[in-house]
């Protein structure tokens, strides 16, 4: 799971709504932990076996055969790293997406809070989950203040 806060500190407002986050990013986490946990040894063993080969063996049939596999499977490999990015990049922009309509839909917080928030995130997307965490705290603040 995903743990972009200390979960003891956070109430149940804020946990709610960084699950729904985690619940939309998790089937493109699983998959880019998966082509990066097979990407990059079959990258390593391929490279360091291909040195060698080429280097301390005279070049026979069998090897150019050997150096072929050798030179494929470094290339599966860093297809496999490639879509790794890709589902990190579908990660970040699908957790953005996510963000920007929450905080857009939220009936909770006036309209120039709102736009802070946005401007903040087109400013800064790497620091999304600090300002949607800022937001929903604010947000439960003023949800709270209106009861």
């Amino acid at each position: 799971m995903m743990k972009f806060f200390k979960a003891d500190e956070e109430s149940p407002f804020v946990k709610k709504e960084l699950a729904v986050v985690e619940g939309k990013v998790s089937p493109y986490m699983k998959k880019n932990l998966l082509f990066g946990l097979v990407s990059i040894p079959l990258i390593f063993f391929s490279i360091i076996n291909l040195y060698t080969v080429i280097i301390y063996f005279p070049m026979t049939s069998e090897i150019t055969f050997f150096i072929l596999i050798l030179a494929v499977a470094g290339a599966l490999g860093f297809a496999f790293f490639k879509e790794s990015k890709h589902y990190s990049k579908k990660m970040q922009e699908t957790s953005l997406d996510y963000i920007q309509s929450r905080i857009s839909n939220s009936e909770i917080l006036p309209d120039p809070a709102k736009e802070q928030y946005l401007d903040a995130l087109h400013e800064k997307p790497y620091r999304a989950f600090k300002i949607f965490h800022d937001f929903l705290k604010q947000e439960e603040k003023l949800l709270y203040l209106n009861r």
